[in-house]
């Protein structure tokens, strides 16, 4: 996480809660210090949670969101969907959710909604 700039160099994350949604394509997570210092938030574009026979599941789409403590987005490994959509990973009605998804989560944090809506 510090490599790619998420967190300054002398933070360590050590705790993550993970929250998925049933109804929501996306998860939540909580990134936090040993002593219980907030990070940041993250979440992976996806497949809503679902019941398997082995357990649960999600699909991750490839797009993410980090959500700094001073509320900066960052818009994360647009790269990577691009390229998955190049190879046809996923469908023209995966593509169109995770873009929605995306676009309506990057509007949230304008307008104070996500992460705290969700916690």
């Amino acid at each position: 996480m510090v490599a790619e700039g998420l967190i300054a160099p002398h933070q360590k994350a050590v705790m993550v809660a993970k929250t998925y949604f049933f109804g929501e394509h996306f998860n939540l997570l909580e990134f936090r210090e040993e002593d219980g210092d907030l990070l940041g938030y993250y979440s992976d574009i996806g497949t809503p949670l679902v019941k398997t026979e082995d357990g649960y599941l999600m699909t991750d789409w490839f797009l993410d969101i980090w959500m700094k403590l001073d509320g900066v987005l960052l818009e994360l490994d647009i790269d990577e969907f691009e390229e998955a959509i190049s190879k046809n990973l996923l469908s023209s009605l995966e593509v169109d959710q995770a873009r929605s998804t995306f676009a309506r989560l990057i509007e949230e944090v304008k307008n104070g909604i996500y992460p705290y809506a969700y916690l």
